[in-house]
């Protein structure tokens, strides 16, 4: 059995559903790899460097998260936010819309 087969007994809106998580799951593990990297290449290089392991005064710390105005963007609900808020406010927006167009 094919796996499109499979997926063909299951509702278009389930499917839309697994591949917006699966979308936004792969984005999460992409950017924890580029933290990773980060931390193994250019963190323990610099440290190396620099002298850490005879003083910890000139270590560098390892990045937690990609930082922008206090605001941590790898963190998941944060990506959560930026994806679909904006969806959100369109909606509500436009129901809104429809809802008061009739209200006289």
């Amino acid at each position: 059995m094919v796996l499109s087969e499979l997926f063909e007994v299951v509702p278009t809106k389930i499917k839309i559903l697994l591949g917006i998580s699966i979308f936004v799951l792969v984005g999460e593990i992409l950017i924890n790899v580029m933290l990773f990297l980060w931390n193994l290449v250019v963190v323990n290089a610099v440290n190396l460097v620099s002298g850490c392991a005879t003083s910890a005064e000139a270590c560098m710390p390892t990045a937690t998260g990609i930082y922008i105005f206090g605001i941590n963007f790898a963190d998941f609900w944060t990506l959560m936010l930026i994806i679909f808020m904006p969806v959100l406010a369109y909606f509500a927006w436009a129901w809104y819309a429809q809802t008061l167009k009739g209200s006289g």
